[in-house]
């Protein structure tokens, strides 16, 4: 495994000090074409230093200090006699040479361009007959070409991060193809916190096909080294991989090419489909292939030619939603590095797909080799009998059976619980039941009264009625017995002393 960074240039670091300690110095005036020389110079300065001036209407530079040659810490000049209230910064900047307004873009190479084909690979070439056209594949992977898009690198940190791991498809992708990955195109606009353009304004996915060395030098970079990798014989580039951003979609989708070819069209839409099926959050239906003249001059439809295939891989600055009308889940930085991940897992699917990286072979785990050696057979003299089968225990006479255990007999009834004195009230008095027909025998006998008891004489006879029954209506209440109060309908058992 090989990886290279490659620079281009350098940056300075200007921190504004909202800080009380600019009232001592230039607390009453602001800096007039101070010049900034770094320890041990004198004399006329040189192409470098920087002059700060603020001598003018609305200037308020009250300090700079020298921190290294690519840092300065500056001090905003509070107002006259009221040091909490100040305005934000206003002062020029000049004698900066060109070293320092250009910032690093790094060129980050991962993997071997030497071709190193493995036995079965040779022998496959050989039966297909294709011995010499063996080539080493190259992915491009563009990042950050909108300053106002952080996701993008996230995505790109987590693609690097799974590249240099010790997983098994990382070891084979570094072994097999090369990777090259631009983490940051627009570092300008990332610095000056712009959304879509770099320093000079300009959109960076919307120049590449009218890129100028004076205005846009990274695109002209990356398009010279595009042009290196296909002039090279032993080199074939399949995929550039523009990471973005979106705020109007949800989840994670791709933008790719329309050909007219059919065949063409089918083989620029097999990786997508290995990366959905990495993806989670995937969206079919925001997933857009057309030759739109808008998009002329992003990097998907200037930068391939030829069969090289270019994507714009975007995932929404929000997140998604769990179902058609469920819960909204907001993406974390974890989230973004997952699909980062992701991408990096369907690059070696697409190419073991191909052939181009070798099949996993799964190495038998441990459990299965101690499962296989105790199922190993061993000759009659090496094995252990168990005591059940060992020929001492057929010998052994019967067991004597002890004689069997009378029938248990049944559980005593339990009593009646106690009266609790919850529900007296309610168990206290039996509910009556009203019967209206008549035709039943009367039941007629002489009450005899205790101090809590009713009871009624046995010696009681029954007549039947004679003449016409008169049935009373349903709804009219019968009439009440014309006998004693206490009756045997009132009493109760459980409050009786008899018991």
């Amino acid at each position: 495994m090989v990886v290279s960074v490659s620079t281009l240039g350098t940056a300075v670091w200007v921190k504004a000090w909202n800080s009380e300690e600019s009232d001592g110095e230039g607390g009453l005036g602001n800096l007039n074409r101070l010049i900034v020389r770094p320890p041990g110079h004198s004399g006329k300065a040189k192409r470098g230093h920087l002059c700060f001036d603020a001598a003018y209407e609305c200037g308020n530079l009250g300090r700079a200090d020298h921190i290294t040659e690519l840092e300065y810490d500056l001090f905003i000049r509070p107002d006259t006699c009221r040091p909490r209230s100040r305005f934000w910064f206003n002062f020029t900047v000049e004698n900066v040479k060109q070293d320092q307004q250009k910032r690093r873009i790094d060129l980050i190479t991962i993997g071997d361009f030497k071709l190193k084909e493995t036995l079965e690979q040779r022998e496959e070439a050989i039966t297909r007959g294709k011995t010499g056209d063996a080539k080493k594949r190259v992915v491009l992977i563009l990042s950050r070409s909108h300053g106002g898009e952080p996701p993008a690198s996230y995505m790109c940190q987590g693609f690097l991060d799974y590249l240099l791991s010790s997983s098994e498809k990382a070891l084979a992708l570094r072994n097999g193809i090369v990777i090259q990955v631009v983490p940051m195109l627009n570092p300008d606009g990332v610095f000056l916190g712009n959304h879509r353009s770099d320093l000079l304004g300009s959109d960076l996915n919307r120049c590449w096909n009218r890129a100028t060395s004076y205005a846009h030098p990274a695109l002209i970079a990356v398009n010279d080294l595009i042009k290196k990798i296909t002039a090279e014989k032993g080199l074939q580039l399949d995929f550039i991989i523009d990471l973005h951003a979106d705020v109007s979609h949800e989840g994670v989708f791709v933008r790719g090419n329309s050909y007219d070819d059919v065949y063409r069209f089918e083989r620029h839409a097999v990786l997508p489909k290995f990366l959905a099926m990495r993806v989670e959050a995937w969206k079919t239906e925001s997933c857009l292939y057309n030759t739109d003249a808008l998009s002329l001059g992003s990097a998907r439809r200037s930068l391939p030619s030829g069969a090289v295939d270019a994507y714009t891989v975007l995932a929404s600055m929000g997140g998604r939603r769990l179902s058609s009308r469920g819960p909204y889940m907001h993406f974390t930085e974890d989230a973004y590095a997952k699909i980062g991940r992701s991408l990096a897992k369907a690059l070696c699917d697409y190419y073991r797909h191909i052939g181009v990286i070798p099949q996993r072979i799964s190495a038998p785990s441990k459990k299965k080799e101690l499962s296989n050696r105790r199922r190993r057979k061993r000759p009659p003299s090496q094995r252990q009998r168990s005591p059940s089968s060992s020929p001492e225990r057929r010998v052994l006479a019967t067991r004597m059976l002890s004689p069997p255990l009378p029938i248990a007999s049944p559980p005593l009834l339990r009593a009646l619980p106690p009266r609790t004195a919850r529900n007296i009230s309610t168990r206290a008095r039996p509910k009556t039941v009203y019967i209206n027909n008549d035709t039943l025998p009367i039941i007629q006998g002489t009450a005899v009264r205790t101090p809590r008891l009713a009871v009624v004489d046995f010696s009681a006879y029954i007549q039947t009625p004679t003449g016409h029954v008169r049935y009373a209506p349903k709804t009219a209440r019968p009439p009440r017995p014309s006998h004693a109060r206490f009756t045997s309908d009132e009493y109760d058992t459980h409050d009786s002393d008899s018991n």
